[in-house]
């Protein structure tokens, strides 16, 4: 049986589009490889979604997206979907997120979740200079022995509200950081993103394929903008499906 529409990735953006498309009537189907709500779930805290003044963590978030998702009919499909060829759907939508780029440090964890990680009393190095850097880092001090930032500059690019966290937590600083500098028990990498996933240049192209979430956005990786995304992509992929007068206004998630 053929689904309307099938979501790769369960992050936020993938979450909201099922939701959404769920109920527009729309049978939908989640494939997501690892666990619901993706990287978000890292996220040690998040201040700027909406209904959450106090802020909230990111597992605490998509633990509530997720008991949302439970409300409606969607199939989830733990699976790594590195073809649709065995799925049958009349539209897909992408929300696969980003791919980590790497430091080359041997036994670096691009973006490592701190709840997954087992750090407690040891010594954590975090590489990067952003938002992500500075907020892991502040996640991993509550257990590690020390936690330090390796920069490769000398000034963080980080909001400064994040740095100071950080620093008040006891995070220690090193500007001009060199790879050969690694004799640390935990190594983790926060050096940047791209938007490249094997599905998508295989399907660039195809007219019923749209996009949502991190993969549409790369400098601006927020829950709620991602969010968003699947709400319009889930509203695009029902237009493309049943209003062919109205396709002209699926177009701005469409791939191409």
């Amino acid at each position: 049986m053929s689904v309307d529409l099938l979501i790769i990735g369960g992050g936020p953006a993938g979450m909201a589009a099922a939701i959404q498309a769920a109920r527009l009537g729309l049978q939908a189907t989640i494939v997501e490889r690892d666990r619901l709500g993706g990287q978000a779930n890292a996220a040690p805290w998040i201040e700027n979604y909406p209904g959450f003044p106090e802020g909230i963590t990111g597992k605490e978030l998509m633990s509530i997206f997720e008991r949302q998702l439970k409300r409606w009919p969607v199939k989830v499909v733990y699976d790594e979907a590195k073809d649709i060829v065995s799925y049958e759907a009349k539209s897909v939508l992408l929300a696969v997120g980003l791919t980590p780029k790497l430091a080359g440090v041997p036994g670096e964890i691009p973006y490592g979740d701190p709840d997954r990680i087992d750090h407690s009393g040891k010594d954590v190095l975090v590489i990067g200079g952003g938002d992500s850097a500075f907020d892991l880092a502040w996640g991993f001090a509550k257990k590690a022995r020390r936690v330090t930032i390796g920069m490769r500059g000398e000034t963080p690019r980080a909001l400064p509200k994040l740095v100071t966290r950080a620093a008040s937590s006891g995070v220690q600083l090193k500007t001009n950081w060199s790879p050969l500098d690694n004799s640390y028990d935990v190594v983790i990498s926060c050096v940047g993103k791209q938007a490249k996933h094997p599905l998508f240049e295989k399907m660039e192209k195809a007219s019923n394929l749209f996009l949502a979430g991190d993969i549409c956005h790369v400098e601006d990786r927020h829950v709620a903008i991602a969010a968003g995304d699947g709400i319009a992509a889930a509203q695009s992929a029902y237009r493309f499906l049943n209003l062919p007068q109205r396709r002209k206004g699926a177009e701005k998630y469409k791939a191409i």
